[in-house]
């Protein structure tokens, strides 16, 4: 192999058609996390962005963006926000994960979420998997309406609660992307909101994630663009929800209801809208996301297994950052055997 390292700011044109060749062609690949319109966009407020560019006998096969540390360890793109590993590959070609790592001076390759097929296990520590939750839709939308309603009760009970709602408030409608930011920041609002009652961070506060949703929010490309799906009650917003768009998928990222409408279920009715709409444009999957809620896996009928984990050449860098987790590990254990 050969790889090269550069700013992400720094990709060619050639390179971008290259990216988008070997995304489309590479079903690993379906997540808009995955384009190098998200890579770019995340450039833009973190400037701490490299790609490694890899090719073999010549051909670009590969794109590897990552963050360096302070020290010799890279980490994802905008981690905190990272549904996937950005980690591009040639379909069927087989990375040496180590000769990665040395090329990009690094020492240490902490990942999340990494489709478990991209990469061969025995070449990296793997802490965790977990499983992505994903809505299929490619057989079209009256298939997976069918499929559920022979499955689970939700579909009708959600169908009942749109005219009921339709009955007692008003005509419901549905747009698949409001470019309007007024929207947009009333949602951050509603985020923030819920982030407070559950007492968790509210990722809103961080001025640089906020400006990667405003920009996603204002791009629309053919195969990659932020999408603001809402669904209206007269001209009331009943709900939202916003996330990224491919040419394959759709990555809901974060989605809230007005309370007010919080018993005909909102939330659901919009999302049978987004369905219907997505499988319309030719959009093959939902993405929900990792996670165990309840939701999540009454509504998928499909996943993809994703791994935690790291790759690491052997320094003191590493000698220490083993020494301590196996410290911790100890720590831990005898607390469990001391706990009351």
């Amino acid at each position: 192999m050969n790889i090269q390292v550069i700013s992400a700011d720094k990709l060619t044109a050639e390179h971008l058609f290259a990216w988008s060749d070997l995304q489309k062609n590479n079903p690993l690949l379906y997540s808009p996390y995955f384009s190098s319109e998200y890579t770019s966009m995340v450039a833009k407020v973190r400037s701490n962005v490299s790609v490694a560019i890899i090719k073999n006998a010549g051909e670009i096969v590969g794109f590897f963006p990552f963050e360096k540390t302070n020290w010799p360890i890279a980490q994802p793109i905008a981690w905190e926000i990272a549904d996937y590993q950005t980690l591009v590959l040639k379909s069927g070609f087989n990375l040496d994960v180590r000769e990665l790592v040395e090329a990009c001076n690094l020492k240490v390759w902490n990942f999340c979420n990494m489709p478990k097929q991209l990469l061969r296990e025995e070449q990296f520590h793997k802490m965790r998997e977990e499983v992505t939750y994903l809505i299929d839709v490619s057989a079209g939308y009256d298939a997976y309406v069918n499929q559920q309603s022979q499955e689970s009760n939700w579909v009708q009970k959600t169908i009942k609660k749109l005219r009921k709602f339709e009955r007692e408030v008003g005509k419901v409608r549905f747009e698949s992307h409001v470019a309007d930011t007024s929207a947009l920041k009333l949602l951050m609002k509603w985020k923030s909101e819920y982030y407070n009652r559950i007492n968790t961070y509210d990722r809103f506060q961080i001025a640089w994630i906020t400006q990667i949703v405003e920009q996603l929010h204002a791009t629309q490309t053919k195969d990659f663009g932020g999408m603001l799906s809402v669904l209206y009650v007269g001209d009331e917003i009943a709900a939202m929800d916003f996330g990224m768009r491919s040419h394959a998928a759709f990555h809901s990222s974060f989605c809230s209801y007005n309370q007010d409408f919080y018993k005909y279920s909102p939330g659901m009715i919009l999302l049978m809208k987004t369905l219907e709409y997505a499988s319309s444009q030719g959009i093959s999957y939902i993405d929900l996301g990792a996670g165990e809620d309840n939701y999540k896996q009454r509504l998928s009928n499909a996943n993809t297994v994703v791994n935690h984990g790291y790759a690491e050449i052997p320094s003191v860098i590493t000698t220490v950052r083993n020494l301590r987790n196996q410290t911790r590990g100890i720590v831990n254990s005898v607390k469990s055997l001391v706990a009351p």
